[in-house]
């Protein structure tokens, strides 16, 4: 698996400065070339002071470049430079905007910064970041701020029987290989699951139930079919979002690779989505694969069939 060409939406803050030193480090391994994409607000603009503002902020994407190649050159003198081409797009629609250049261009990977927002901020405003994860054709690699550095010994695969989780089982096991990574295929079993847990005095599904762990890890295992010896099976309770990422700072994992369902419009207003949550919420990079357009109908018969039998 090889990203020969990756995409770094930028917004000139600090956080663009990780999103950048992950894709140029990746672009070391890759010999890929780094595409840097800003877009200019030209509200308030006159038509002939835009040219020369578009100039000047490719300046400052080449600028930044730069001095991050330099801080990467200080820690290892075999570093080489990798290619690397800056645009400017003026207009309002950010997110529209990066969408389209992403469906225009023959990118392997997009890498972009997270904001973490939340609350009433996060409802009012959104994220143009959780925006390209939900829409995007291709791959999209979200850096934290708070990274320091970049490994990829340990992936972590959320797991939910869904046609969605196969498309990430099938994208991450070449991705380990390439670079000898532990496997976690994790599945979290929601306390809503078993509707007698709420009126139990216990608070363990696994002690009501003790047989559904064994069974459901022995499902993950044929689901994943992928047995190496770089992979562990792991079945938890609780709830998905904040189960997943407690489970990836607990074991120290590098990277969540998950797929999107795509939801847009009222659905997406009123359900969300687990993969956005996490991205919104975790500190840890996160690779979501392409949109995946499959019927709701068909991804719950998927589910039913593998735990129901």
């Amino acid at each position: 698996m090889k990203f020969k060409n990756i995409l770094v939406p930028v917004d000139l803050t600090v956080y663009s400065d990780k999103a950048l030193e992950y894709a140029l480090r990746l672009g070391i391994r890759h010999q890929s070339q780094v595409n840097l994409l800003y877009v200019f607000d030209n509200f308030n603009h006159q038509d002939s002071s835009i040219e020369k503002q578009m100039k000047e902020y490719r300046d400052i994407l080449e600028k930044m470049v730069f001095r991050i190649e330099k801080r990467i050159m200080a820690e290892n003198p075999n570093y080489h430079f990798v290619p690397f081409k800056a645009w400017v797009i003026s207009g309002k629609q950010v997110g529209e905007i990066i969408l389209k250049f992403i469906d225009d261009k023959n990118f392997d990977l997009v890498v972009m910064e997270t904001h973490a927002r939340s609350g009433l901020n996060h409802m009012l405003l959104g994220s143009v970041t959780e925006k390209i994860v939900r829409l995007s054709q291709k791959p999209v690699l979200t850096v934290h701020h708070s990274l320091n550095e970049f490994k990829l010994n340990k992936i972590l695969i959320p797991v939910d029987f869904s046609p969605y989780s196969k498309k990430a089982i099938e994208y991450v096991i070449p991705l380990a290989r390439e670079f000898q990574a532990d496997l976690i295929f994790l599945h979290v079993i929601p306390h809503e699951f078993h509707p007698d847990f709420h009126g139990a005095s216990i608070n363990n599904l696994f002690q009501m139930a003790p047989a559904m762990k064994t069974h459901t890890t022995e499902k993950l295992r044929e689901f994943t079919g992928y047995s190496g010896a770089n992979a562990t099976h792991i079945v938890i309770e609780g709830k998905p979002c904040h189960s997943i990422i407690e489970y990836a700072d607990y074991t120290n994992c590098d990277l969540i690779l998950m797929a999107t369902r795509g939801m847009t419009g009222l659905k997406h207003l009123l359900v969300g989505s687990t993969t956005e949550k996490i991205v919104r919420l975790s500190e840890r990079p996160i690779l979501t694969l392409g949109r995946v357009n499959i019927p709701e109908q068909a991804r719950e018969e998927a589910v039913e069939a593998v735990l129901l039998n």
